[in-house]
């Protein structure tokens, strides 16, 4: 599993973190890895410094993570 980047307050690195999870995503399905998307994850869940996920932003990537396997396992099953 792969697991998409989150954003960033920068929004010059904004631009080249979704440039970098297009190509993860588009080579994670070239080559039969599963690609976790954290669109979700949106800048208002970073603490000041613009980098690292709050409580909140936290909390929604476990529930990504979370939601990744249980889906991922009813699809194997």
């Amino acid at each position: 599993i792969i697991s998409s980047i989150f954003l960033k307050r920068n929004l010059k690195l904004t631009k080249q973190i979704r440039e970098i999870n297009d190509m993860l995503r588009e080579q994670c399905a070239q080559n039969g890895f599963h690609f976790m998307c954290n669109d979700n994850i949106t800048r208002d869940v970073l603490w000041n410094d613009g980098i690292h996920l709050t409580d909140e932003g936290t909390f929604m990537f476990g529930s990504n993570i979370t939601d990744f396997l249980n889906n991922f396992i009813f699809d194997v099953i």
